[in-house]
Protein backbone atom coordinates (compact mmCIF):
# COMPACT_ATOMS: atom_id res chain seq x y z
CA UNK A 1 0.00 0.00 0.00
CA UNK A 2 2.83 2.57 0.99
CA UNK A 3 4.24 2.32 -2.78
CA UNK A 4 1.20 2.63 -4.21
CA UNK A 5 0.10 6.13 -2.21
CA UNK A 6 3.69 7.14 -2.81
CA UNK A 7 3.27 6.81 -6.64
CA UNK A 8 -0.55 8.39 -6.53
CA UNK A 9 0.89 11.31 -4.48
CA UNK A 10 3.59 12.10 -6.97
CA UNK A 11 1.01 11.93 -9.82
CA UNK A 12 -1.25 13.86 -8.10
CA UNK A 13 1.10 16.41 -6.36
CA UNK A 14 2.59 16.20 -9.62
CA UNK A 15 6.27 16.18 -8.19
CA UNK A 16 9.07 13.73 -8.41
CA UNK A 17 8.84 10.36 -7.07
CA UNK A 18 11.92 10.63 -4.48
CA UNK A 19 10.65 14.14 -3.17
CA UNK A 20 7.97 12.34 -1.00
CA UNK A 21 8.73 9.06 1.08
CA UNK A 22 7.33 7.02 3.67
CA UNK A 23 7.80 4.34 6.44
CA UNK A 24 5.47 1.21 7.88
CA UNK A 25 5.38 1.24 11.22
CA UNK A 26 4.02 -1.20 13.63
CA UNK A 27 1.93 -0.23 16.44
CA UNK A 28 -0.63 -1.66 18.61
CA UNK A 29 -3.85 -0.32 19.01
CA UNK A 30 -5.97 -1.76 21.68
CA UNK A 31 -3.80 -4.70 22.52
CA UNK A 32 -4.06 -5.47 18.71
CA UNK A 33 -0.64 -5.26 16.22
CA UNK A 34 -1.35 -3.50 13.38
CA UNK A 35 0.64 -0.55 11.26
CA UNK A 36 0.77 2.57 10.00
CA UNK A 37 1.85 4.70 7.27
CA UNK A 38 4.02 7.79 7.39
CA UNK A 39 4.42 9.71 4.87
CA UNK A 40 6.99 12.45 4.69
CA UNK A 41 8.26 15.42 2.43
CA UNK A 42 12.02 13.87 1.57
CA UNK A 43 14.08 17.12 0.03
CA UNK A 44 16.00 19.64 2.92
CA UNK A 45 13.47 21.36 5.07
CA UNK A 46 10.61 19.85 3.68
CA UNK A 47 8.60 21.33 0.97
CA UNK A 48 5.47 21.05 2.21
CA UNK A 49 4.17 18.10 -0.47
CA UNK A 50 2.43 16.20 1.98
CA UNK A 51 0.63 18.70 4.36
CA UNK A 52 -1.35 19.35 0.52
CA UNK A 53 -2.77 15.66 1.55
CA UNK A 54 -4.88 17.29 4.69
CA UNK A 55 -7.46 18.59 2.17
CA UNK A 56 -9.92 15.78 1.44
CA UNK A 57 -10.17 16.56 -2.18
CA UNK A 58 -6.73 16.02 -2.37
CA UNK A 59 -6.51 13.03 -0.28
CA UNK A 60 -9.55 11.51 -2.41
CA UNK A 61 -7.48 11.97 -5.35
CA UNK A 62 -4.52 10.26 -4.16
CA UNK A 63 -6.88 6.92 -3.13
CA UNK A 64 -8.22 6.98 -6.49
CA UNK A 65 -5.22 7.28 -7.97
CA UNK A 66 -3.53 4.75 -5.68
CA UNK A 67 -6.81 2.17 -6.95
CA UNK A 68 -5.98 3.47 -10.29
CA UNK A 69 -2.60 2.43 -10.32
CA UNK A 70 -2.99 -1.03 -8.44
CA UNK A 71 -6.38 -1.56 -10.87
CA UNK A 72 -5.64 -0.73 -14.39
CA UNK A 73 -2.02 -2.60 -14.53
CA UNK A 74 -1.61 -5.70 -16.66
CA UNK A 75 1.06 -7.65 -14.89
CA UNK A 76 -0.39 -10.51 -12.58
CA UNK A 77 -2.15 -9.74 -9.51
CA UNK A 78 -0.09 -11.36 -7.28
CA UNK A 79 2.65 -9.57 -8.84
CA UNK A 80 3.91 -6.58 -9.14
CA UNK A 81 6.33 -4.35 -12.09
CA UNK A 82 7.31 -1.11 -12.78
CA UNK A 83 4.37 0.39 -13.95
CA UNK A 84 2.57 -0.39 -10.89
CA UNK A 85 4.48 -0.88 -7.64
CA UNK A 86 8.29 -1.34 -8.13
CA UNK A 87 10.67 1.53 -8.38
CA UNK A 88 14.57 1.23 -7.92
CA UNK A 89 13.58 3.03 -4.50
CA UNK A 90 11.94 -0.44 -3.58
CA UNK A 91 14.81 -2.76 -5.16
CA UNK A 92 15.39 -4.73 -1.79
CA UNK A 93 11.34 -5.41 -1.19
CA UNK A 94 10.63 -6.34 -4.88
CA UNK A 95 10.82 -10.17 -4.59
CA UNK A 96 7.60 -9.76 -1.95
CA UNK A 97 5.88 -6.99 -3.85
CA UNK A 98 2.31 -7.40 -4.86
CA UNK A 99 -0.82 -5.09 -5.99
CA UNK A 100 -2.84 -8.16 -4.60
CA UNK A 101 -3.19 -6.50 -1.27
CA UNK A 102 -3.24 -2.93 -1.85
CA UNK A 103 -5.69 -3.29 -4.92
CA UNK A 104 -8.04 -5.23 -2.59
CA UNK A 105 -7.48 -2.44 0.10
CA UNK A 106 -8.06 0.72 -2.39
CA UNK A 107 -11.07 -0.81 -3.76
CA UNK A 108 -12.65 -1.35 -0.16
CA UNK A 109 -12.11 2.10 1.17
CA UNK A 110 -13.13 3.43 -2.10
CA UNK A 111 -16.26 1.65 -2.29
CA UNK A 112 -15.76 -0.08 -5.92
CA UNK A 113 -16.17 -3.27 -7.26
CA UNK A 114 -13.45 -5.56 -7.83
CA UNK A 115 -13.28 -6.15 -11.21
Amino acid sequence: MLFALLRACSVVLDVEEQEINGVVRPVKVDERLTHELILYDDVPGGAGFVENLCEHQTMVDVLQEALRITKDCNCAEDAACYRCLLSYRNLIFHPILSRSIPLRFFTTLMGQNPS
